[in-house]
């Protein structure tokens, strides 16, 4: 049986985080390194992360499930009504299949669903064949800071006051030069 599965309480994202994991361990991302399991302090860090976003109600995991076994798995983070697909995962034996493409059309149209749906940012990278086919439009980018841990809203509000430091900075150098960077 294939099914579509939506985990929105805080206790099980935890646990299908988890899967989530190691789904993503067992492809691609691990033979690149850039699994989140092959990094101790990024895992700490989602963990942390999604755990508090759970926690507030902005986090949810979406899976596609073959027989009770996830094929396919998503991250979403939502805020007032902005939506943020983040960390796919697919298992590649159901590659020839496209199960992440099919999570992917199963959330768009749960977003494209609810009335308070207002923007939609993929997070992937201008060169990511698939996000261009679900998302073909451009959108302002936009930096998400997160403060985890001791002293954390003070830590967000530093790194958020650099990062716009530096995006004026390039603006500034854009503007000298009369080309883009």
């Amino acid at each position: 049986v294939l099914q579509f599965h939506s985990i929105h309480l805080p206790g099980a994202i935890l646990s299908d985080l988890q899967d989530h994991l190691l789904l993503e361990n067992k492809g691609w991302k691990n033979k690149n390194g850039t699994s989140i399991l092959k990094d101790e302090n990024a895992f700490e860090f989602v963990k942390k992360t999604v755990a508090q976003m759970a926690a507030a109600q902005c986090c949810e995991i979406h899976a596609l499930k073959l027989n009770d076994t996830m094929i396919a798995s998503m991250i979403l983070i939502r805020q007032d009504g902005h939506y943020f697909p983040w960390k796919i995962a697919f298992d590649e034996a159901y590659s020839k299949y496209s199960a992440g493409n099919l999570l992917l059309a199963h959330v768009n149209s749960l977003i494209a669903e609810n009335s308070e749906f207002i923007r939609l940012d993929s997070l992937a990278s201008e060169l990511n064949e698939t996000a261009k086919r679900f998302w073909p439009d451009p959108l302002e980018t936009s930096s998400m800071v997160i403060g985890i841990g001791h002293n954390a809203t003070a830590k967000a509000l530093q790194i958020a006051t650099e990062l716009r430091f530096l995006a004026n900075v390039k603006l500034a150098i854009k503007k000298r030069l009369g080309r883009s960077l």
